[in-house]
């Protein structure tokens, strides 16, 4: 702080804060003022500030105090600078410990809101394209989906860096899918899931239990289809093949009972067994 600011507080803030019970009403930052802090700052009529009330330099965080004397009750906004400079002067004042905490956790959570936002702008600039891509897919798409659900959020928030493994996977994801691909997805994964449930129960008659390695495949494409509305294509031909085995087992096991049902019963001849 300068010379002159610290003679200025001398003079006049030192008989202020000595006669005052300070109270941390809200910090928070001028660049982009909350609905909370600006309804705590109407409610004491005040008005935001760039400018700290106790040495004049601009600010960005602020923080707002309440000195309430025994006569009149009296509110300033000051930046961290005049804030550490009264931590350091006035430590003996009743509640000024915990508002130091209160400061400097208020602060961290405002630049990392800070530059959330920064980012947020950043990727609207320079990362137009997914985001544009994003908003031409089904909702419902995206929601199934872990990861466009996840990069949707940070491209548009900006909690975290897009690296370029997330924008490799972007890439190739925009070649997959399309509006067309995705629109109607919900009636397309009932269908497959429909279809899925009626081969688990052909599997589960052609091998006389709910339980076996085939079942178990068809279990985990069903899990990926619910996840993801839709089946790859690999995974549907995998699907086909094991239906038209099942088809011809369960065929081969009609013909066998069929066969077996329709066999002439041979009758033993009684033993004759003397008297």
């Amino acid at each position: 702080m300068s010379q002159k600011t610290s003679k200025k507080w001398s003079n006049e803030k030192k008989e202020l804060v000595n006669n005052s019970k300070l109270n941390l009403l809200r910090v928070y930052d001028n660049s982009y003022t909350d609905d909370e802090s600006l309804d705590i700052l109407k409610s004491h009529n005040l008005d935001e500030t760039c400018h700290c009330d106790f040495c004049g330099q601009r600010i960005k965080y602020v923080s707002v105090l309440e000195f309430d004397k025994s006569t009149v009750i009296s509110h300033f906004q000051i930046g961290k600078e005049c804030m550490s400079y009264l931590f350091d002067y006035g430590m003996k004042i009743e509640g000024l410990e915990n508002a130091k905490y209160q400061v400097e956790n208020a602060v961290k959570k405002l630049i990392k809101k800070s530059t959330e936002r920064a980012r947020a702008e950043k990727y609207k600039k320079e990362l137009s394209v997914y985001i544009t891509w994003l908003d031409s897919l089904d909702k419902n798409f995206i929601e199934r989906n872990s990861f466009l659900k996840f990069i949707n959020t940070r491209l548009r928030t900006g909690d975290g860096v897009v690296t370029m493994k997330m924008m490799a996977v972007l890439e190739s994801m925009i070649k997959k899918y399309t509006p067309i691909s995705t629109e109607n997805l919900t009636e397309k994964s009932k269908s497959i899931l429909e279809r899925i449930d009626r081969l688990l129960k052909e599997i589960e008659l052609a091998y006389s239990t709910p339980k076996s390695v085939t079942a178990e495949f068809v279990s985990s494409v069903r899990q990926y289809v619910v996840k993801n509305g839709n089946a790859s294509q690999r995974q549907l031909e995998c699907l086909n093949g094991i239906s038209e085995r099942i088809k011809k087992m369960r065929k081969e096991q009609a013909e066998k009972f069929l066969k077996k049902a329709f066999q002439p019963e041979v009758k033993k001849e009684t033993e004759y067994i003397p008297f």
